[in-house]
């Protein structure tokens, strides 16, 4: 186990959360609104630094309004603080420094996508690790809880917003920490 290691969520917007209320699929062009991560150290069980951006959206001037349901982030916030993607990308990696990335499952991807709408090269070495997948290595089956609610699988209390990604790094993180300390 890494003693320090980085977590990391987004929250993204696609064109069918302006039709219908429903999780992306793997088609649609997800464009990041929200990157929240924190920086653990798994040894003190405990978050170290943390970093939560919105980004401006691009494909479209307005956020969805099941986008906005799901993750509790408005118009108003975005025109009051979010960030153009590359200079969100920038700080981001510069946080990152050179720890282990772990995400809940396919965030590796969303941020590749985004990066090919700027023409930009991906700027991680390789993959972030995946908690989903391990999840069974725990027991936990993981088609039931979300990096939002994975909290509750190992009996934690949590106040925050599901689906507001600096609520689901902090969720995940202690989380996996639980998991890795008492398997």
């Amino acid at each position: 186990m890494e003693n320090k290691r980085i977590y990391v969520d987004t929250e993204y917007m696609y064109d069918g959360m302006f039709y219908e209320k429903r999780m992306a699929r793997e088609e649609d062009k997800k464009q990041i609104i929200q990157i929240a991560t924190i920086l653990f150290d798994c040894k003190k069980n405990e978050e170290i630094a943390s970093l939560d951006i919105l980004v401006k959206p691009i494909f479209h001037e307005k956020l969805p309004e099941f986008f906005v349901e799901l993750t509790s982030i408005n118009e108003e916030m975005i025109k009051e603080k979010a960030i153009d993607f590359i200079s969100a990308l920038h700080k981001f990696v510069e946080f990152c420094n050179d720890y282990p990335i772990w995400t809940f499952n396919n965030d590796y991807n969303v941020f590749k996508q985004n990066c090919e709408f700027y023409n930009l090269e991906i700027p991680f070495k390789k993959p972030f690790i995946k908690v989903k997948p391990l999840l069974k290595n725990w027991n936990i089956d993981e088609n039931k809880y979300s990096s939002g609610t994975l909290y509750k699988a190992a009996n934690l209390n949590m106040d925050g917003h599901v689906h507001y990604a600096l609520h689901d790094v902090r969720s995940m993180a202690n989380a996996v920490n639980y998991f890795e300390k008492n398997s």
